[in-house]
């Protein structure tokens, strides 16, 4: 495979991302300080008003048919955090076997696991 052909399904997998996300007009609201204290807008972030929610797992998400002994497992949302040059190998070849990105993730940990036993 070459470049192009690398290219091609990195714009066909972005185009797909655009599609799927829709988009959200973006609210600027201006920020105003607190009685009595000064606020750097440079510096000072804005309290992330959901820090103190967790992650919910995904009930009523079927698991991925990669594992049929995890049928009644539910499944939970987890990032982490990849080099982008990674990313981009996962994306491209979850898309020449016609999987989801996450599926190309769960498959090679459960091989990689299945040989530290």
């Amino acid at each position: 495979m070459d470049y192009s052909e690398l290219q091609k399904l990195q714009e066909e997998l972005d185009q797909k991302e655009i599609a799927r996300k829709p988009t959200k007009p973006q609210n600027h609201k201006p920020v105003s300080p607190q009685a009595g204290k000064t606020v750097n807008l440079l510096t000072d972030k804005p309290a992330n008003p959901q820090a103190h929610i967790p992650a919910k797992p995904f009930a009523g998400k079927p698991v991925s048919p990669l594992d049929p002994s995890s049928e009644n497992e539910i499944v939970e949302k987890y990032t982490t955090r990849l080099a982008p040059s990674m990313v981009r190998q996962i994306k491209i070849h979850a898309a020449q076997q016609d999987l989801k990105d996450y599926e190309v993730v769960e498959k090679a940990l459960r091989e990689y696991f299945e040989r530290k036993k």
